[in-house]
């Protein structure tokens, strides 16, 4: 029962890896089919257009660029500091950092190990 448990674990995670490779690939493929949808639309000078029943129009997004952590811990720090906070790393910093955490709990996972044979 076990062994058999052991051996779809394994090929469920195969698989998983396997689509995700492929889902890659195909997120890829819709990104330069909207780009070339995206380039042809500018070049005929219009917002959008209609095929099969659907409206295709250029939407303008705003995206935000993640800040790295280090960034966003100087950001912070500095607005502590523009708001007049003294030392504002040791006290406030880390306890916001800590108030951002959730709730920590413990679980179990199974950690599976290549074995390697000794030879005599």
């Amino acid at each position: 029962m076990i062994k058999e448990s052991i051996d779809e674990l394994d090929k469920i995670k195969k698989e998983i890896t396997r689509n995700n490779l492929h889902n890659r690939t195909l997120r890829k493929r819709i990104n330069e089919l909207e780009m070339n949808i995206i380039e042809y639309l500018h070049s005929k000078n219009q917002p959008g257009a209609t095929y099969n029943g659907r409206a295709i129009i250029i939407e303008k997004k705003e995206k935000v660029i993640p800040k790295k952590k280090k960034e966003k811990e100087q950001a912070i720090i500095n607005m502590f500091g523009e708001i007049g906070i003294n030392d504002p790393l040791d006290t406030y910093y880390n306890k916001l950092v800590n108030v951002q955490k959730g709730e920590i709990f413990e679980t179990e996972k199974l950690k599976f190990k290549k074995l390697t044979k000794k030879k005599l």
